[in-house]
C-alpha cells in the first residue's frame, strides 16, 4: 500500500486496514520534502500560486497529523483511565506506522517511489496488487515495470471528472450536486486515468467544506475498495479512454472567488474532532 499521511484520512484508513488486515503485506509512506529546504521551496511555490488560505488548508492536514503524532502517545496514557471509568474501551484511530505494526507488515518512508532503491524494494517484494491511496507521488513506467501486477488508485472524484491534486475544491468551485470517488487502475504516468473498476457517488453534503468533504469520500473509497478487492472482479466498468482536463492546484484568483460564493476550506470543528480520536479522548466513528 503506498500512502501519505493525512489528517482527513484518518477514519478511512483505519477502515481500510480493518477490511484488509493480513492481506497488507509492505506499507510505503510518503515523504517527498523530507528536508526542511524542500518543504520551504514547495510552500513558497504554493502561496505564490494559491495563495495563503488555501496553502495553509492543504499544510494544516499534513503539519497537524505529525504534532498530534508526536504527543499522541502520552494523550492516549491520559485518556485510558477516563475510558475505563466510562465503561467504554479505549478506541482510537491510528496513523500509518500503527496500522502496518498492527498487521505485522513492515513500514517503509520514500522520498522517491521512482528512485532505484525504492524500484529494488517493490521487486524484492513481489506483490500481487498495488494500492495507491491518498498518495502524492507520480507512479512512473519503471515502477509499473518493477511491480509487474495491477496497480490501483483511489481518487477522490467520479472520474474523469476532477483529475488532480485538489478534486474536492473543484467539485465545490462547480457546484457539483453529485460527487464521489473512483477506483481504476493505474496503466501509465498519466494522472488520474485509467481503467475505471468501482464509482461511488452521493449528494454533495449541505454546507460541507472541502476538508470535511475530503475525509467522507475517502471514506467511501476505502468502503468501496474492500468491497471490490473481496467480489474479486474481472471486468472493468469503463475501459481506457481519453482522460479529462487535469485541474491541478487553483490559482488564488480561483480560491478567493470560490470563498466569495460560499466554498469553506477548513472547519476547525473538524481538526479538533480527528485530533481528539486520534487521542483517544472519545470513541471514533466513520463519518456519515
Amino acid at each position: 500500500m503506498l500512502h501519505f499521511d493525512s489528517l482527513v484520512c484518518l477514519p478511512a484508513l483505519d477502515a481500510l486496514f480493518e477490511a484488509l488486515g493480513g492481506r497488507i503485506g509492505l506499507v510505503v509512506s510518503s515523504d517527498r520534502f523530507a528536508s526542511m529546504a524542500g518543504f520551504l521551496r514547495q510552500l513558497r511555490r504554493n502561496l505564490r500560486h494559491s495563495g495563503l488560505r488555501l496553502t495553509v488548508a492543504l499544510g494544516f492536514d499534513i503539519v497537524a497529523l505529525r504534532i498530534a503524532g508526536f504527543f499522541a502517545p502520552a494523550m492516549r496514557a491520559l485518556a485510558w483511565p477516563w475510558r475505563r471509568l466510562a465503561g467504554g474501551d479505549h478506541v482510537y484511530w491510528r496513523r500509518l506506522p500503527e496500522l502496518a505494526a498492527g498487521v505485522q507488515a513492515p513500514c517503509v518512508t520514500i522520498h522517491d517511489i521512482n528512485a532505484r532503491a525504492a524500484l529494488d524494494l517493490i521487486r524484492r517484494f513481489a506483490p500481487d496488487l498495488v494500492i495507491s491511496f491518498h498518495f502524492d507521488q507520480i507512479l512512473q513506467p519503471a515502477f509499473l515495470e518493477a511491480a509487474a501486477c495491477p496497480v490501483v488508485n483511489v481518487h477522490p472524484a467520479l472520474l474523469p471528472a476532477h483529475r488532480g491534486p485538489c478534486p474536492s475544491f473543484w467539485a465545490l468551485a462547480a457546484g457539483d450536486s453529485r460527487v464521489g470517488v473512483t477506483v481504476h487502475r493505474i496503466v501509465d504516468a498519466t494522472i488520474d486515468a485509467g481503467p475505471v473498476l468501482v464509482r461511488r457517488q452521493r449528494a454533495l453534503p449541505a454546507g460541507v467544506c472541502m476538508g470535511e468533504l475530503d475525509e467522507r469520500l475517502f471514506a467511501d473509497g476505502a468502503a468501496a475498495l474492500a468491497a471490490l478487492l473481496s467480489s474479486r472482479p474481472t471486468a472493468e466498468v469503463d475501459p481506457a479512454g481519453s482522460p479529462a482536463a487535469y485541474e491541478s492546484f487553483p490559482d488564488g484568483r480561483t480560491v478567493r472567488a470560490a470563498r466569495r460564493r460560499g466554498v469553506g476550506l477548513w472547519r476547525l470543528a473538524q481538526a479538533v474532532r480527528l485530533i481528539a480520536g486520534l487521542f483517544g479522548w472519545y470513541r471514533p466513528a466513520p463519518p456519515a
